[in-house]
């Protein structure tokens, strides 16, 4: 089963959930093709016009890392904004923030 959009993007924030995300500790840039292996990126919400040039987009970044409990998650962060896809596309964000702000506060 692929990754879907897991309806959270970075402008909803905390700040502290998204540095997790792409702290290079925890995540790692995937070219188009891996991403697309394990990412239904059709899910995410962008125009038609911005699937086309997905992949050849040089304002685009494939990641692969985790949420903070540890659980796979895909990060394309496309024109400074991040969206995170999931396999079966849920999470507890409440937790999650609460895990990430523990680790921000570690830093």
């Amino acid at each position: 089963m692929k990754a879907v959009y897991a309806g959270w993007s970075c402008p909803e924030g905390p700040a502290e959930l998204v540095d997790y995300l792409i702290d290079p500790f925890h995540a790692e840039e995937v070219d188009y093709e891996d991403f697309t292996n394990a990412v239904d990126v059709s899910t995410a919400p962008l125009e038609e016009t911005q699937f086309e040039i997905l992949a050849t987009d040089w304002h685009v970044t494939w990641l692969k890392t985790k949420l903070p409990s540890g659980r796979e998650a895909w990060v394309m962060q496309h024109s400074g904004i991040e969206y995170l896809f999931l396999e079966g596309g849920t999470f507890d964000r409440t937790e999650e923030v609460r895990r990430a702000q523990i680790w921000e506060s570690m830093q």
